[in-house]
């Protein structure tokens, strides 16, 4: 009795360690059927390493703290940038405790006299607590896989930027637009109402805007006036000092949202830009990450000295994966802790007899998903469409994304015109910038709200005769799976705000 008193609990405890450790040593990483394929067809692949975990607690940690702030019980971080800071730190600290015995093996392997490497590089990535190995192989697959602190090991993603459709290039104008009006060539900024909003002295002031895309031309003339400077670019593939653009894409972009001449939708705004695309068409995975955490915590263009009071207040992101993707929730999830609005464009995969082409992360609850439409109102035709993979209405609004007019990248006064999702999404990145220069203390929930609730919708123009019916919803209701609530009106949604 007396014996089994004190020793019984040892045994207990025992069990229940060795249980344990027989537990996670039997957690093997689900490896994805498309790791083993690609590596039959050539000798490395590029994997995405996610470990067990997650980044829920990490967040939950920083919500924690963000609700103390609010109600004045910790006086020490209140300011924004101090919060954002904290969440970068709980997500810095859990992902290197969880990728600890990852990073020894590949310490380990790195330091390894072997004439045939097993990788090239890796890259630690916090914001999603996964790691980016280039040029992984076969050897260093297995012994992947037989760490149980991995979750999953799959190829990295290779994403699609909106296509720029049917490209017009056209010489600025002589004189150059020195007042706030609007340019007769950008008919979607006329068309949302911004030049009464101006009017109110509401341009974007005091707001900072940040695009995930192929880059910035920064001497464009619409755009060298309002760039952020230090803490405003980061190239994550070249490490480049200078922001620059490689298709044109991202400087179309980036002038639809902030740019002067009459362009762009906030010029009072300043922008700031991570290369996330560095091909005309695609973006690689690593690359869109490594700019979500520059977009969270701003660095200089090495990529150190990070300060988080430089983040953005808005990203415009123009460019998804396939519908019903989960692979950047933990980002979004992060950057709404932040108070970053998160802007996506619902992708070009549409026609008039499919629905349900809507693009991840533009389908999320969490997220502005936006459609095209032309100068009449009526739905782009390529403009994907909802209902989302849950049901859930898609897009959230539509605005102008057909021939739409501003800067591009091969001159500093030459512009294009030029059409898509891509094109529309800035148009709403930048009515939100709007609204935070009239009101900077407003929620995700508030913005999203004026904005929907404040859409102009012609049921006219807007009943896309011809199209199929998307989810069940007529298209002269709203909200539906081709429009969403309607097209943007900023001009409304501020007269909205400013009565409440």
């Amino acid at each position: 009795m007396i014996l089994c008193r004190f020793f019984c609990p040892i045994v207990a405890l025992a069990t229940i360690l060795s249980s344990s450790a027989d537990a996670l040593a039997a957690r093997k990483p689900r490896v994805d059927p498309g790791v083993h394929r690609t590596l039959r067809q050539q000798a490395t692949v590029n994997l995405m390493v996610t470990m067990h975990g997650g980044t829920g607690a990490a967040l939950a940690e920083a919500d924690v703290l963000a609700s103390s702030s609010a109600s004045g019980s910790d006086s020490t971080s209140t300011s924004r940038g101090a919060r954002i800071a904290h969440l970068v730190d709980s997500l810095e600290a859990s992902a290197t405790s969880a990728q600890r015995p990852l990073a020894a093996l590949l310490a380990q392997e790195a330091d390894s006299p072997s004439s045939t490497p097993l990788f090239s590089s890796s890259t630690r990535l916090w914001i999603t607590n996964q790691l980016f190995i280039a040029d992984a192989s076969v050897s260093l697959l297995q012994k992947l896989m037989a760490q149980p602190s991995i979750a999953e090991i799959r190829e990295e993603l290779v994403l699609t930027m909106g296509d720029d459709l049917e490209i017009e290039l056209l010489d600025g104008p002589t004189t150059a637009n020195t007042t706030l009006t609007v340019n007769t060539q950008a008919w979607g900024i006329e068309k949302i109402g911004t030049a009464a909003v101006w009017d109110q002295g509401f341009t974007g002031q005091n707001v900072t805007v940040a695009t995930i895309d192929s880059g910035v031309r920064v001497t464009h003339e619409a755009l060298r006036g309002n760039f952020l400077g230090d803490y405003g670019w980061f190239d994550p593939g070249t490490k480049r000092a200078t922001p620059y653009d490689s298709s044109g894409h991202g400087s179309h972009v980036t002038g639809s949202m902030v740019g002067a001449q009459g362009i762009g939708v906030a010029p009072g705004a300043q922008w700031m830009a991570c290369r996330g695309c560095s091909s005309a068409t695609s973006c690689l995975e690593s690359e869109l990450l490594a700019c979500a955490q520059f977009v969270l915590c701003p660095t200089d263009p090495a990529g150190e000295n990070a300060d988080c009071s430089k983040a953005p207040h808005v990203v415009n992101n123009s460019w998804g994966v396939t519908e019903g993707s989960a692979d950047f929730s933990a980002v979004i999830a992060a950057w709404r802790a932040a108070d970053i609005i998160p802007v996506f464009a619902n992708g070009n995969s549409g026609s008039a007899a499919t629905c349900s082409t809507v693009v991840s992360p533009a389908d999320a609850s969490n997220v502005i998903g936006v459609g095209a439409s032309s100068s009449d109102d009526s739905l782009f035709v390529q403009s994907s469409t909802g209902p989302a993979s849950d049901g859930r209405i898609k897009p959230d609004l539509t605005a102008p994304g057909v021939s739409v007019y501003s800067a591009w990248w091969t001159r500093d006064n030459i512009y294009a015109i030029t059409s898509g999702t891509s094109m529309a999404a800035p148009h709403v990145a930048g009515a939100v910038a709007l609204l935070l220069s009239a009101k900077p203390e407003l929620s995700y929930d508030e913005i999203w709200t004026v904005l929907t609730n404040s859409t102009a919708r012609d049921e006219d123009q807007m009943s896309a005769t011809g199209h199929a019916t998307c989810g069940n919803l007529s298209t002269t209701s709203f909200p539906n799976n081709l429009f969403g609530y309607g097209r943007l009106d900023i001009q409304q949604a501020i007269a909205s705000l400013l009565s409440a």
